[in-house]
């Protein structure tokens, strides 16, 4: 990473997230990479009858609590709730 300044910054990775259609811990997604599977699936959110597609990627298992605070944010959509989320706890 270059600063501003045209010098180099330090990067630290501390630990690896993922909410993903294939898994929401690192180890899950990377299996299921692995062996080649698809997140994609039928809908399951909302009545899709209206629409011509009615698969996605949804993510499974996802609820967005702990996310923007203990009590959450219920006006937050949960597509922001995964871009916040905390790592899964070991």
């Amino acid at each position: 990473m270059i600063r501003g300044n045209g010098q180099r910054a330090a990067v630290v990775i501390t630990g690896l997230g993922v909410v993903s259609p294939l898994g929401s811990d690192v180890e899950t997604l990377w299996k299921r990479l692995i062996a080649g599977e698809s997140g994609i699936g039928p809908v399951t959110r909302f009545d899709t009858t209206k629409y011509d597609t009615r698969f996605a990627a949804e993510v499974q298992g996802f609820s967005g609590r702990g996310c923007n605070g203990p009590k959450g944010n219920p006006r937050t959509d949960l597509f922001v709730n995964t871009r916040s989320a905390p790592p899964p706890r070991p």
